[in-house]
């Protein structure tokens, strides 16, 4: 197998992240936890799941991986995290290791709207071209990006005491069944006033797809 893609994938973290107080993360099977704030995850990694949650047009269609993030701050002071350093990292066995940034909302909706043909596992990836929006994007286009657009993850301060949640999209090229061997990797997390570092976050994927 090649490599899934290179580092073609841009930050998406757009509007729309949402505060909640009823999702509980302690609770999620695939978490990590520590310093006041616990990071959970859960994913669209079947075809069911992604049309329940997206509708017919869905990024699984696309080969996009969409995970749901759930962040949480217990501490009296809020907590910044840079959204530009997370990655999924993905090593299926006998593979090199990918490290997958988060799509922009409107790489998805091209890849979901315009997106080619099976992938072939014996071609190497080439990085895909933003597909460019003309000043008055088509009515499919328009109701994609008013429908998933509250769902995206876009706060990167967490406020104290505070649950936040949203959508990040990852392009896995059609390899759900690797899906298993993933982790979600937050490394640059800090209080936001006085910019003192917490541990960097891991989240395994593993309990998702197993449970």
């Amino acid at each position: 197998m090649r490599p899934i893609l290179p580092a073609i994938a841009l930050v998406g973290l757009l509007s729309g992240s949402t505060v909640c107080a009823q999702t509980d993360p302690n609770k999620m099977p695939a978490r990590d936890a520590h310093q006041g704030v616990v990071i959970a995850v859960d994913t669209y990694h079947t075809e069911a799941q992604a049309k329940e949650k997206f509708g017919k047009k869905n990024p699984y269609g696309a080969g996009i991986l969409a995970v749901e993030v759930v962040m949480r701050n217990d501490n009296d002071r809020a907590v910044k995290v840079d959204f530009e350093t997370i990655r999924l990292l993905l090593a299926a066995p006998g593979q090199q290791r990918q490290r997958l940034a988060p799509l922009a909302l409107e790489d998805v909706i091209n890849k979901v709207l315009y997106k080619g043909g099976a992938p072939d596992a014996t071609k190497p990836r080439t990085p895909l071209p933003r597909l460019p929006r003309s000043s008055k994007p088509s009515k499919d286009w328009q109701e994609l990006e008013e429908k998933w657009r509250p769902m995206v993850f876009e706060m990167d301060i967490l406020p104290p005491k505070s649950t936040i949640r949203g959508v990040m999209f990852f392009d896995v090229n059609h390899y759900f069944d690797w899906v298993q061997y993933a982790r979600l990797y937050v490394p640059d997390v800090a209080f936001e006033q006085d910019g003192k570092a917490l541990l960097f976050f891991e989240v395994e994927l593993a309990p998702i797809v197993r449970q």
